[in-house]
């Protein structure tokens, strides 16, 4: 594939994302790293962990997680 071909792929199927917006209080999932995967765990590893609470917005797309028993997630 030439790399007009990927540009003009990867901007027609962005054009379709709607941004999603997420408020404090609102429950979210947060993704797994690669470094947290145990490999013995194989392809049932779970990829996902939570749920969490939005304490706040950062404004820049970021959010302060917290616990559902109000124990703030440090360095989310």
């Amino acid at each position: 594939m030439t790399k007009a071909y990927k540009q003009c792929m990867t901007r027609c199927f962005n054009s379709k994302l709607a941004p999603r917006r997420f408020e404090e209080g609102d429950l979210v999932w947060k993704v797994c790293g690669e470094a947290q995967n145990v490999l013995s765990d194989g392809k049932l590893a779970a990829k996902w962990e939570g749920p969490f609470r939005i304490q706040y917005n950062l404004k820049n797309e970021s959010y302060k997680l917290e616990e559902i028993s109000e124990k703030v997630i440090l360095r989310t």
